[in-house]
This record gives structure tokens, C-alpha cells and sequence, in this order.
């Protein structure tokens, strides 16, 4: 079976949130096929019955360019030094 990607969602924080702009802010930017722009949602919910038998979701996180972890086991093993805090706010400012 061959399958068609018709939305994906990545996990991009507001790193400028909060009442005085210095609070880092979970959210999800979603787009869907045939959407002209994307979204901004703090939660993802799938309903089952809006999609047909074989609908795949996966789910993919950074993996650490140092240790090559995603990026809970990096910061968990605690061995490597990748600035995930620093790679964040570059990546998101």
C-alpha cells in the first residue's frame, strides 16, 4: 500500500510567550492538506472515525547531533553536552 501525507503538525514553541515575552510556550504549528495556512494549537486530537482503515500516525523528535539520543535519553543519561536550551532558541527565535 502506498501512502499520501495529508497533514503533519511540528511541535514549535513560542519562546517569546507569556505577559512579558520571557516564557517559553508549547504549541503545536499544524497544517493540513488543502489548508492555505497553517495553525497554532496547544493540543492534538485524533478522531478515528475521521480517517479510513491504515491511517498511520508517527510521531518524530530531534535527535541529538552529539550523541545521536532523541532528546529526553540525552538530557536523561546526562553524558552528553548538547545545549538543547541554546539550539531551541536559535531554532525557534
Amino acid at each position: 500500500m502506498k501512502y499520501v501525507e495529508i497533514m503533519h503538525a511540528e511541535m514549535k514553541p513560542n519562546i517569546y510567550g507569556g505577559e512579558n515575552a520571557d516564557e517559553v510556550e508549547a504549541q503545536f504549528e499544524c497544517y493540513a492538506e488543502g489548508d492555505k495556512e497553517s495553525e497554532t494549537e496547544d493540543t492534538i486530537t485524533f478522531d478515528a472515525k475521521a480517517f479510513p482503515p491504515g491511517t498511520k500516525i508517527v510521531v518524530t523528535v530531534p535527535e541529538c547531533p552529539k550523541c545521536e539520543l532523541s532528546v529526553e535519553l540525552c538530557t536523561q543519561m546526562g553524558d552528553c553536552d548538547f545545549d538543547w536550551v541554546e539550539w531551541r532558541d536559535g531554532e525557534f527565535s
